[in-house]
């Protein structure tokens, strides 16, 4: 926690890339870079007040994070900018996960899986055969995968997110 203009930031997530990039998201739109592994910050602007939690970076210049109201953010120049990416989903993403520049899930309430094989462009909603809470996403290849949530559920695909099974 910090406090910036009398509001208290909670830090929401944290990416780094090697040792030395680190990315921390938080609330009101914080996003906070490192070159040098954490030891000094400096802000990035978002332009958005929207929570943001989990991040993903594929390399020191591209990267995404996962907001509240459904959206993604995406940048491609260190966080300089960044654009904001919609998906079918209108609730709030607690993780993502990117493989490489074209595939990603993001994962959030009420068992909301979304997937892009074109960098965000374009979002589609996965079948999660679950209602709860979804807190966390990692693949080890585009099939490969495993999501996390509420009350212990684990949630494992061989198909890229095509099927998920409990």
């Amino acid at each position: 926690k910090r406090l910036r203009q009398n509001i208290i930031i909670i830090n929401r997530g944290v990416s780094n890339i090697g040792s030395d990039s680190v990315w921390i998201t938080g609330d009101i739109g914080t996003i906070r870079f490192s070159s040098d592994g954490g030891l000094n910050f400096s802000s990035q602007p978002s332009n958005t007040q929207e929570y943001l939690f989990g991040s993903s970076f594929i390399n020191s210049s591209e990267g995404w994070i996962a907001s509240d109201n459904g959206h993604v953010l995406h940048t491609t120049n260190f966080g300089q900018s960044w654009t904001q990416q919609t998906t079918p989903v209108g609730s709030r993403f607690y993780d993502i996960k990117f493989f490489d520049s074209q595939y990603g899930w993001a994962v959030g309430r009420d068992g909301s899986i979304v997937s892009t094989t074109d960098g965000g462009t374009n979002w589609v909603r996965q079948t999660s055969n679950t209602i709860e809470r979804l807190y966390g996403v990692d693949f080890t290849d585009r099939n490969n995968g495993w999501v996390v949530g509420w009350n212990g559920v684990v949630l494992h695909t061989t198909d890229g997110g095509t099927n998920w099974q409990i």
